[in-house]
């Protein structure tokens, strides 16, 4: 057997061989650097400027967008010295209204933030009213510029102070009206219309002229019948006509059609079970509704959307003059949808449309503009579109409702012209 070589009892004696033979070096085109981490945070970051290039749009980051007034800024020394004559000539002519708003907008060429050109622009407009408290131009731009510094609820004190303050201007008002009318969040019918109201009653009260009780009527009953508040403008005019021929609450003008009942629930009964989805539901529903239903109800157990008390219209109404009474009548008719013809620029200032920019929603005025041309063999086609562009409740196009409604206005039509015995010539014609 072959015999076992005694282990090494001390391990601290035992020995091991290490090969120490050289290995051959590579060669490298390049130096080797020491790796830091500062070397690949800095390429990451040049990386990333490059992906972070700003590219502007036209549209909406465009610095001189069109229509927009260039704010380019001045010279510090131009604009010194246009400062320095601006105030002697303010110094001379405190009364040159045109004078203080170029020497406001001045402002914008100088240097600073846009609340503290605001706020200096808003200084200048203190010292210009000392010397014209009563100048509509001033006091619209005052209030244009409390909005850019200052919150809703400080604007509106602002505003109501102006309304009580300065009698005959009524720039008070018209803020408070614009800002409730053409904000969805803060426009509501009643609130709108107690603006109208207390408008009416401070003009009223300080001895205002009647005419603007007849500008108010016209700016209300437009916005009620694009609302598609019809039962609500009805009753006003109503209301209205009746102080002016009559007396209040004799109903000579009221009107009552016949609706084709059995109809219209026939068509109703068509779309709820159509199976359309629920938002499509909705708008036929209330389509066929407003192709109907235009007068104020009388049932108390019908819709009570339609039920029209006096008493809603109550603070809008307030006598009138009798030599006013045509322009009531034509003011009226233009409610109902009745294109003034023929239609001239005298009768369009006469009536107070030209103070209204957004008179021309109605299809039905855009006729005005055959009637001069008389008959023509051109291309008329252009007048079927006009079809399709109109908003019930209507009578050009045959439809449901529009022969109920055609009769309707052509008996207020009659019995604004049998009232208006100076004027029947007229109104016939028309």
């Amino acid at each position: 057997m072959r015999q076992r070589k005694p282990r090494n009892q001390n391990p601290e004696k035992e020995t091991y061989r290490i090969d120490v033979t050289p290995v051959p070096q590579v060669k490298c085109s390049k130096p080797l650097q020491p790796s830091t981490s500062e070397a690949p945070a800095e390429k990451s970051k040049k990386k990333k400027k490059k992906h972070k290039k700003f590219k502007p749009k036209d549209r909406y980051f465009s610095d001189n967008l069109p229509g927009l007034p260039d704010y380019d800024k001045m010279d510090i020394d131009e604009f010194l010295r246009m400062t320095k004559e601006f105030n002697l000539l303010l110094r001379e002519n405190p009364k040159d209204v045109d004078s203080w708003c170029k020497y406001i907008n001045l402002q914008d060429k100088g240097e600073g933030t846009k609340n503290g050109i605001a706020s200096k622009k808003l200084a200048i407009l203190d010292k210009a009213l000392e010397q014209n408290s009563s100048s509509d131009v001033l006091l619209a731009l005052k209030l244009s510029l409390m909005e850019e510094l200052f919150p809703y609820d400080k604007v509106v004190s602002e505003a109501k102070i102006l309304a009580s303050k300065h009698a005959s201007s009524k720039v008070g008002w018209r803020w408070l009206i614009s800002s409730t009318q053409f904000n969805l969040n803060r426009l509501t019918v009643p609130g709108l219309i107690s603006h109208f109201g207390a408008m009416l009653e401070d003009s009223t009260k300080r001895g205002g002229q009647p005419k603007f009780i007849l500008d108010v009527l016209l700016e209300v009953g437009l916005f009620l019948r694009q609302a598609g508040l019809w039962e609500l403008m009805w009753t006003l005019v109503e209301q209205y006509l009746e102080i002016c021929f009559t007396v209040i609450g004799s109903g000579a003008f009221k009107i009552s059609v016949t609706l084709p009942e059995q109809e219209i629930e026939k068509i109703e009964d068509g779309i709820m079970t159509s199976g359309l989805p629920l938002h499509a539901l909705w708008i036929r529903t209330e389509h066929l509704r407003s192709c109907v239903h235009f007068l104020p109800s009388t049932d108390e157990q019908g819709d009570h959307q339609r039920l029209v008390l006096p008493e809603d219209v109550a603070p809008l109404m307030y006598p009138i003059t009798s030599d006013l009474s045509t322009r009531l009548a034509g003011v009226a008719l233009t409610l109902l949808k009745v294109p003034p013809l023929p239609c001239s620029e005298a009768f369009v200032t006469y009536l107070g449309l030209k103070k209204i920019p957004w008179h021309l929603e109605s299809s039905e005025i855009l006729l005005t503009a055959m009637v001069p041309t008389g008959v023509t063999h051109g291309d008329c086609s252009y007048l079927n579109d006009l079809k399709e562009l109109l908003v019930p409740p209507q009578y050009i196009k045959d439809n449901l409702g529009s022969d109920v409604f055609l009769e309707a206005v052509e008996k207020m039509f009659n019995l604004i012209a049998e009232h208006c015995q100076q004027d029947r010539i007229n109104f016939l014609v028309w």
